[in-house]
């Protein structure tokens, strides 16, 4: 029989759902720096990149239930009502720490699979962008969970859903994206579009990318792409604009429960789990 503290259980998967829920609900205070729409871009991220983690686990004959987990909890401790913007750009580290403490003293798990799970979280922001913005402070992916977490992320980023939420994160006045893009949200896109191009590669023909995510690749970035054409058919100005614009593609392209559909992007496309003997 199987110790229940040194594996992710489905009642595991629950709680952890119910914690970044409450941990960005918590950030929305009056005065402070985390609107709603931030907490439900951020909260929507996390379930999209432990669908792809689980999706990419399962291609991987990894476990499914470890990888959901941590993509959940990658990132945890990203917002704060007191920060500059009320989101960190690099916030692995804490969320690493957080997740790490939630498994030990709220879950009862052992130290070596919460920190596994730490580690994966740790590492699954190493990329050509984020090493050059923050060098010698992300340690590269060292075995296949942590380049499947780190590759979960990666297909979101590169999906529709992670454009906006990366336009939205360049739209905070804060946050030096902001005056680097001139205010500008056709500047946010452009270079969102572009650093999308370099995680495009790490997907794709990079060594570390897996057989798996290299097949679930052409769909994400075809949406992407479709998104992209969309938005310049529209070249809206403002931030509010483009949430419209964001919401009036998802209509068109998944129906008027677009943004619950979102969460299940990789049903039609990613491996699916062996079904069961009768």
């Amino acid at each position: 029989m199987t110790d229940d503290s040194s594996r992710i259980l489905p009642k595991d998967i629950e709680a952890a759902r119910c914690l970044i829920a409450k941990n960005y609900a918590d950030e929305i205070v009056e005065g402070g720096n985390v609107t709603p729409k931030m907490a439900e871009l951020v909260y929507d991220h996390a379930i999209r990149v432990s669908e792809w983690a689980r999706a990419i686990a399962i291609g991987e004959k990894l476990d499914p239930l470890t990888l959901e987990f941590a993509g959940l909890l990658h990132d945890v401790a990203r917002l704060g009502h007191d920060l500059l913007g009320g989101i960190k750009i690099f916030a692995s580290e804490e969320s690493a720490g957080h997740a790490m403490g939630f498994l030990e003293e709220t879950l009862g798990k052992d130290k070596s699979l919460a920190k596994k799970i730490a580690d994966m979280i740790e590492s699954h922001a190493w990329n050509p962008i984020m090493v050059k913005m923050f060098p010698h402070m992300i340690d590269q992916p060292g075995n296949p969970e942590e380049w499947a977490l780190r590759d979960a992320k990666l297909l979101d980023q590169i999906d529709w859903p992670g454009i906006a939420l990366s336009t939205e994160i360049r739209q905070r006045p804060q946050i030096g994206f902001f005056k680097t893009d001139k205010g500008s949200i056709l500047n946010a896109v452009r270079a969102v579009m572009i650093q999308r191009q370099k995680y495009i590669f790490e997907v794709t023909e990079a060594k570390s990318a897996s057989i798996t995510v290299k097949k679930i690749a052409p769909v994400v970035i075809k949406r992407g792409d479709q998104f992209f054409k969309f938005y310049k058919s529209r070249r809206v100005d403002n931030l509010g604009d483009f949430h419209k614009l964001t919401d009036d593609f998802g209509r068109e392209t998944l129906g008027e429960d677009f943004w619950e559909k979102t969460k299940s992007l990789t049903g039609h496309i990613a491996p699916q789990p062996p079904s069961k003997p009768a």
